[in-house]
């Protein structure tokens, strides 16, 4: 909660400064998006056009299919899958004592 309403602080901080956020973005992370997730991106996404701001989740569970999932055309989904990740050196960044590679 406390995220998100940081989150709208920054979208809504430049506006009240005058300043424009042009080619700005709002990326979440998350492993399986959930609905309530979805839900508020889009909303956020909707508010955030005015201000130029892109908005994104980036899924990290490869097994999860992005295409399934029904959004606006202001969200927009990413996936990077694990081969292209090993491939740049992009792997065990965070080690939180999870599922290991």
């Amino acid at each position: 909660m406390t995220v998100s309403l940081l989150l709208i602080a920054s979208l809504l901080l430049p506006h009240c400064m005058n300043v424009e956020a042009r080619n700005s973005a709002l990326c979440y992370l998350s492993y399986r998006p959930a609905a309530e997730l979805l839900e508020f991106a889009q909303q956020l996404a909707e508010d955030a056009i005015q201000y130029g701001v892109e908005i994104f989740i980036m899924v990290d569970d490869n097994n999860f299919n992005i295409s399934a999932i029904n959004t606006s055309s202001n969200v927009r989904l990413l996936q990077i899958s694990r081969e292209k990740c090993l491939r740049h050196n992009y792997h065990k960044a965070i080690n939180t004592g999870g599922i290991g590679y």
